[in-house]
């Protein structure tokens, strides 16, 4: 009689056991980093879940199918809304911007590049506004800065302006030299040759401990 109770346990213990193990999610991980205008969403999981996965995006949504039920594990607060439904996963950004998305192994997952459009407005703002520039070749005429053995600061100054002038020259850029040739030009002058021209970019060109820096 003992011994039938005992089996009897064992098999409704298996009976009820099966259908929680058979029904256990499989582990979807939602990961992010952000840098300088930039964020990466990372979705990472199984092979079998991530490698059957559909994904839609556009200017400020993302949308990830999944083959069966899963479960969502967070990092925390995020930067966007993250919001699961029973077999998908949507992302809804608070900025619009370019999202480029590709897959990756060991482990699966998918990773979307966004990139904000704040950044691109700046790069296409500079390259708007800075056509007009003011190169200073540093010292001239009696002036001869710093010596090295039997070259002059002066006449590296000037070289490299030239050189640099010729190629902004090239890409349409409208340049003025302060000094052309082996002249001395005092400050006040530097300053009102640059101020007439109003440039959109000054440059004073000083070579200091073998170091060209732009100052």
């Amino acid at each position: 009689m003992l011994l039938k109770k005992v089996l009897i346990l064992i098999v409704a213990t298996l009976f009820f056991s099966f259908p929680v193990a058979a029904q256990k999610k499989p582990e979807v991980f939602l990961k992010y980093s952000k840098q300088e205008g930039a964020m990466r969403i990372v979705i990472e999981g199984e092979d079998l879940v991530i490698g059957k996965t559909h994904t839609a995006v556009s200017a400020s949504h993302i949308k990830i199918d999944f083959p069966e039920v899963f479960h969502l594990n967070l990092p925390g607060v995020v930067p966007f809304e993250a919001v699961q439904a029973e077999k998908s996963l949507s992302i809804a950004l608070k900025e619009k911007g370019e999202i480029k998305s590709f897959r990756l192994a060991s482990p699966a997952r998918i990773v979307f590049d966004v990139q904000g459009p704040d950044i691109h407005a700046d790069k296409q703002a500079a390259i708007i506004l800075s056509n007009v520039f003011v190169i200073d070749a540093g010292h001239g005429g009696y002036d001869f800065g710093m010596p090295f053995k039997d070259i002059n600061e002066k006449d590296l100054d000037l070289e490299v302006a030239k050189e640099l002038g010729a190629s902004l020259s090239k890409k349409g850029k409208k340049v003025f030299l302060l000094r052309k040739a082996d002249q001395y030009m005092p400050i006040a002058d530097r300053i009102n040759f640059a101020n007439q021209k109003k440039p959109d970019v000054f440059m004073s060109l000083t070579l200091l401990k073998r170091n060209l820096s732009l100052m």
